[in-house]
């Protein structure tokens, strides 16, 4: 019989023409640059399809992504976009009447997989004045969860919380797990995944599908302890929890990354230039992105 709590969810609804500027979803404005999908579908070309994803090729992303982000391949897991992060992680820290922590306004999939894994969603509002954190509010919400979700710079608001205020909440709560999801993070460049050394009850998910412009394809990865690492991709049932195209396009991407350097600065700098002429119309107010 199907779980009551089911009904109530929304539906997450997609516009289904062709709209004239196409902004609900924060894709990159441009395709792979065409030398990158060259070289991708030349590797992919020769690939059996008749056969599995392999567990050489899947070490092979987690070896690449290592490398990238700077630590070591045993705290690295990859999966089909940072969405299957967030619903395995919470399956694994909240599922079957945990609570999840989670900011409102803030990625709304936090709430529906905490709902769909059995848990209970807890939100905490932001500063309406500049979406800052609620820190009192937050820290009396925090103490009895099992695990918390924050985007880091958070989504839909743009801005990046106080760092030493995480922190606090990371050190003061060991028995709740923190997932940082920086989704993000190369518009950014700020991160927590330099301190995954000092905490074991923190998780930095990312995606492919923003700065590196391949949403399609459906990958991303959680950085984590070896052991929460191990635990995702046993859970996910590695190697086959994405496709080998996605394989060779994240391989690729990541070993040809100098080539994503200009649109990314494109968006950067366009994004100054909106809060710039957003500015100068009168009545309205841009914040910082």
């Amino acid at each position: 019989m199907q779980r009551e709590e089911l009904r109530y969810i929304e539906e997450f609804k997609v516009f289904p023409g062709v709209p004239s500027a196409k902004m609900d979803q924060n894709e990159a404005p441009a395709d792979i640059p065409a030398a990158i999908r060259r070289r991708i579908d030349k590797t992919f070309r020769a690939m059996p399809l008749n056969r599995y994803m392999t567990p050489s090729l899947s070490a092979k992303v987690r070896e690449e992504i290592a490398a990238y982000c700077g630590v070591a391949v045993e705290r690295v897991a990859a999966g089909a976009g940072a969405d299957s992060m967030i619903h395995t992680l919470t399956e694994i820290f909240a599922g079957g009447g945990g609570r999840v922590f989670c900011f409102s306004p803030s990625y709304p999939l936090y709430a529906m997989f905490a709902v769909i894994a059995g848990a209970v969603p807890v939100t905490c509002g932001l500063s309406q004045r500049d979406f800052s954190i609620d820190e009192a509010e937050m820290r009396q919400k925090i103490k009895d969860c099992d695990m918390a979700f924050i985007a880091y710079p958070n989504n839909p608001t743009g801005n990046l919380f106080d760092r030493e205020t995480i922190i606090s909440m990371i050190d003061g709560n060991s028995g709740c797990h923190f997932v940082l999801d920086e989704a993000y993070y190369e518009y950014c460049g700020d991160s927590f995944a330099g301190l995954l050394g000092r905490y074991d009850n923190l998780t930095v998910i990312r995606t492919f599908s923003k700065y590196f412009s391949m949403p399609s394809l459906r990958l991303g990865y959680a950085l984590s302890s070896p052991e929460t690492a191990a635990l995702i991709r046993k859970c996910q049932f590695e190697p086959y929890n994405i496709s080998s195209y996605a394989a060779v396009a994240g391989i690729t991407m990541l070993r040809e990354r100098a080539l994503m350097r200009r649109p990314g600065l494109s968006v950067i700098s366009g994004r100054e230039k909106l809060t710039e002429r957003i500015s100068a119309i009168g009545g309205l107010k841009a914040f910082p992105s």
